[in-house]
């Protein structure tokens, strides 16, 4: 409720756009399906699938596995009640994969890390954190910047966003204070 895949979205969209660059988004939060609804599209194959497939990928494969929307490579996940739990080698041999073929790869976390996707963020070059300025989510985004640092992300990696800030009753420095961090944009 903060933002946070919208905010992603937008960013891969901008990328493709902007900048020309080959993007990939992963949807990894594999109980939401947001994706797919948001994009109006029901994907080729689910990001599972994918997963369960990673060790015999291919160019022909992957081509019929991401749905491209606004120049951007899309992986979703499907939208069932139980999603199968996934092995830290699943990702590593997935993100192995589609480095090579990419500029930019984004990859939507769910809302807590657990071992198979510590694999991604302790591959990712940035970790976005977004939060809008309400105590709640500043909480949480707090917790969440804590639960990267006890699974040793580099301080340099993890960055803090600020969603839906206006200028009002709360500065961005009482914000920092309150979370602990410094806010990285808005």
């Amino acid at each position: 409720g903060n933002g946070a895949t919208l905010t992603a979205m937008n960013v891969a969209s901008a990328l493709a756009h902007y900048w020309r660059q080959k993007v990939l988004f992963i949807e990894a939060d594999l109980h939401s399906g947001y994706l797919s609804i948001a994009l109006k599209i029901e994907p080729n194959y689910t990001v599972v699938e994918v997963l369960k497939e990673s060790e015999s990928l291919t160019e022909r494969t992957w081509k019929r596995s991401v749905n491209q929307v606004n120049g951007v490579d899309w992986l979703l996940t499907s939208r069932v009640k139980q999603a199968p739990l996934i092995a830290p080698w699943e990702y590593q041999r997935l993100l192995t994969f589609v480095t090579q073929r990419y500029d930019t790869v984004i990859v939507d976390l769910p809302e807590v890390i657990n071992d198979a996707t510590e694999t991604i963020v302790r591959r990712a070059s940035n970790i976005f954190i977004v939060s809008t300025p309400e105590a709640p989510s500043l909480y949480l985004a707090r917790r969440r910047l804590g639960e990267l640092r006890s699974r040793h992300v580099p301080k340099e990696c993890r960055k803090f966003v600020l969603n839906r800030f206006t200028d009002g009753e709360r500065t961005v420095d009482h914000l920092e204070k309150i979370l602990g961090y410094p806010v990285f944009a808005i």
